[in-house]
C-alpha cells in the first residue's frame, strides 16, 4: 500500500476525516495533526529522514494550512500549543511568555512572508505527488496560487463555526471547542468523501466543498 500523508493543526488531529479518507482511498495513513501547531512544525515533520523515506512511497500529501503568526516551534509541544493567547491572566510562566510574545514580539508581515516561502518550497519539493491544500483560516487563501495542486475552499474555520453558530462566533471558539477536528462525526465523513473524489479525479486548481452535504446550523 502506498501512503496518504496528512499534516496540519487541530483540523486534522485525533480520529476523524484523515482515517476515513485513507480507508476510502485504500492508502496507509501517516498523519501529523496537532492542536495549536504552526506550519513550521509541519515542515520539520516532513523533513525527518524516516518521513522522507515514506514520501518516496506516497500517493497523496494533504496539507491543512494554519495562520502564519503561530509561534514557530519544531516538534509537538502541547505546553505552548494549548495556551490561549487571549487569556488576560496567564497562570504559568509559559502562558505569560506566549502572551508577551504576541504583545511585543510578533511580526505579522515577517510571518506571512516566511509562510509564503514555505508554500513555494512545497510547490517545488512535492511536485511529483498529488497535493491537496485545505486552509484552516482565511488568511492563507490569498497566497494559495503559490502552492499548486488542489485547493479546497472555503476555509475550515468558516465551516466549523457554521456547524453550531448561526451568526458567527468569538475568536476563542475553536480554542474552547471539544468536537473532534472541530467537526461533528457526520461532517468528518462528509469531508472524507468529498476529498476522496477530489483526489480520485485529481485536477489541480480551485475546488469548493459542496456545503449542501454538510450538517450546518
Amino acid at each position: 500500500m502506498k501512503n496518504l500523508i496528512v499534516v496540519g493543526d487541530s483540523f486534522c488531529a485525533g480520529q476523524g476525516w484523515p482515517q476515513e479518507l485513507a480507508e476510502l482511498l485504500n492508502l496507509n495513513l501517516v498523519v501529523a495533526g496537532y492542536g495549536g501547531h504552526p506550519w513550521w512544525a509541519c515542515r520539520h515533520f516532513l523533513n525527518q529522514k524516516y518521513i522522507k523515506d515514506k514520501i518516496a512511497e506516497t500517493d497523496t500529501l494533504v496539507f491543512v494550512h494554519t495562520f502564519a503568526e503561530r509561534i514557530p516551534f519544531d516538534c509537538p509541544n502541547e505546553q505552548i500549543a494549548n495556551i490561549n493567547k487571549f487569556d488576560p491572566n496567564p497562570k504559568t510562566e509559559v502562558g505569560l511568555a506566549v502572551k508577551l510574545y504576541y504583545k511585543y514580539l510578533e511580526n505579522a508581515p515577517f510571518a506571512e512572508w516566511a509562510q509564503q516561502k514555505w508554500f513555494e518550497e512545497i510547490n517545488k519539493d512535492y511536485a511529483n505527488l498529488k497535493t491537496v491544500h485545505l486552509h484552516g483560516f482565511p488568511s492563507s487563501l490569498p497566497f494559495r496560487n503559490l502552492l499548486g495542486g488542489v485547493q479546497v475552499l472555503p476555509d475550515l474555520t468558516s465551516i466549523s463555526i457554521a456547524e453550531i453558530y448561526k451568526d458567527g462566533a468569538h475568536p476563542n471558539t475553536l480554542h474552547q471547542d471539544t468536537r473532534p477536528n472541530h467537526f461533528s462525526t457526520e461532517n468528518n465523513s462528509v469531508i472524507a468523501n468529498q476529498l476522496c473524489k477530489l483526489i480520485t479525479d485529481y485536477s489541480p486548481g480551485d475546488h469548493e466543498f459542496n456545503l449542501d452535504h454538510f450538517q450546518l446550523t
